[in-house]
C-alpha cells in the first residue's frame, strides 16, 4: 500500500489556509472540514479502486 507524505511547504500552506478560514473568516467548522477532507481524501483515494485512475 502507498503512503502519502506531504512536503513541509504543503503542510505550511494548508495550515495557513485553515488558520485564515478559522480566524480571519471566523469559521472554524469550515476550516476543520477542509483540513479533514484534504487529509482524508488523499489517503482514501490511494485505497480506492478508482483512486488515481488517470495514472
Amino acid at each position: 500500500m502507498y503512503k502519502v507524505k506531504y512536503l513541509p511547504s504543503a503542510e505550511q500552506d494548508l495550515l495557513g489556509i485553515v488558520t485564515y478560514i478559522a480566524v480571519d473568516l471566523a469559521n472554524p467548522q469550515a476550516a476543520e472540514d477542509l483540513y479533514s477532507c484534504s487529509i482524508g481524501n488523499s489517503d482514501r483515494n490511494l485505497r480506492s479502486d478508482r483512486g488515481n485512475e488517470y495514472y
